[in-house]
């Protein structure tokens, strides 16, 4: 209840892999076989969110610090989302936010009377197109590079000639 593990020793038959997912990092993961530790690894082999919690026997992550808050921003000429600031699971994916986006501006749209056609939107942080694989954690630390809140920037996705 208070985040503390419990005690978690156990004896392995062979060398099993131990295989971390890190959303921090575009959803990569962490590999690598205890066998080849030589106790001296820093955070830049083990990341330092598993090392704390190896350390403090604390869960790594604060309930409040699983969310990020971010704007909609749209960009010049496009209509504007009744909704500017969110709140979403870090863990939330670019392609969620394009698909909010599409639904919400096609819903408008149609409330405007312009006919509903079939477009993409693009998403944008700094000036970057962000790919859908992105999750909001690794636009903040990656692209975004501040403290404070996002400000995602969308537009209808060019056509090619």
């Amino acid at each position: 209840e208070d985040g503390i593990l419990g005690e978690a020793s156990f004896a392995l038959a062979s060398p099993m892999p131990a295989i971390i997912s890190e959303y921090a990092h575009g959803g990569g993961f962490w590999r690598l076989l205890p066998t080849e530790l030589g106790g001296n690894e820093g955070d830049e082999i083990i990341p330092s969110w598993v090392i704390d919690c190896l350390l403090t026997r604390r869960l790594p992550v604060a309930r409040e610090a699983m969310k990020a808050s971010f704007y909609l921003i749209p960009s010049p000429g496009m209509l504007p989302l009744s909704q500017g600031k969110l709140s979403a699971p870090r863990i939330l994916r670019i392609h969620k936010v394009v698909t909010y986006v599409s639904q919400k501006l096609c819903q408008d749209e149609e409330r405007e009377g312009v006919p509903g056609v079939e477009r993409v939107v693009d998403i944008l942080c700094n000036n970057q197109v962000l790919q859908p694989q992105y999750s909001l954690a690794t636009v903040r630390q990656y692209i975004w590079k501040k403290s404070d809140d996002l400000e995602l920037i969308y537009r209808w996705r060019e056509r090619l000639p």
